[in-house]
């Protein structure tokens, strides 16, 4: 009795051990926040080196094309070298990231860790419609200060490495936003940029609040997406 009961776990549990590490398609676009950083295309590579995923195209804003990626597991590394062994080759690595199996829609963000350099670090935002809603201001906090921006009249903040959507941002009467931007210094808020961001409409913005690799100043990269979900 005991033999058939530890076969017939084994029969129960074998499907779920095979599911776990099955391969997930995953759709994403690539941006880079540097033009040409790291390159034009990157190759992603299981972080074992054991097979390639496939092939990351960048570029400066979204559209409706995206590329799809084959992971086994959560973890992909991405090198310039179609050779997946490059990926356990750390002085071949441009970045990593992981994916959320819930979320198989990315935007993967690509952000220079030294200027002109290729090492990147590679952050993963769900792409999907819940996450980054249609209408609305997808601000992303890489930098390791608090920042906050104003819109017209409404503040918004966001803590070190928060990511969170500004939904139907506030306007003036001509569909645009006066925009303040404040970052966290020694206690003390200081305005550090200022500009005019107009709604999206029917579309998303993702707008990046980074540190400049050489000096350690924090800039804002806005990334438009001229498709509609």
């Amino acid at each position: 009795m005991k033999l058939q009961s530890l076969a017939a776990l084994c029969a129960v549990l074998l499907p779920v051990a095979t599911q776990s590490i099955a391969a997930a398609d995953y759709k994403v676009r690539g941006v880079s926040i540097q033009p040409g950083v790291p390159g034009v295309e990157v190759h992603a590579h299981l972080a074992d080196g054991s097979a390639t995923a496939g092939v990351v195209n960048l570029r400066q804003f979204l559209n409706h094309e995206f590329d799809t990626l084959k992971v086994e597991g959560k973890k992909v590394v991405f090198t310039l070298n179609a050779d997946p062994a490059s990926a356990t080759d750390p002085t071949e690595e441009v970045g990593s990231c992981e994916f959320d199996d819930k979320d198989k829609s990315y935007i993967l963000m690509f952000i220079p860790e030294q200027t002109g350099k290729p090492k990147c670090r590679v952050l993963s935002v769900p792409d999907d419609v819940k996450s980054f809603p249609v209408g609305s201001i997808n601000v992303v906090n890489l930098t390791s200060m608090p920042v906050k921006i104003e819109l017209e009249k409404d503040e918004f903040s966001f803590k070190p490495g928060e990511t969170r959507p500004i939904v139907d941002p506030p306007v003036a009467a001509n569909q645009t936003a006066g925009m303040k931007a404040y970052v966290e210094k020694d206690g003390a808020w200081a305005k550090f940029s200022s500009g005019i961001w107009p709604h999206p409409g029917k579309k998303r913005v993702l707008q990046v609040f980074v540190e400049n690799p050489t000096n350690g100043t924090v800039q804002i990269r806005g990334v438009r997406d001229v498709s509609e979900p």
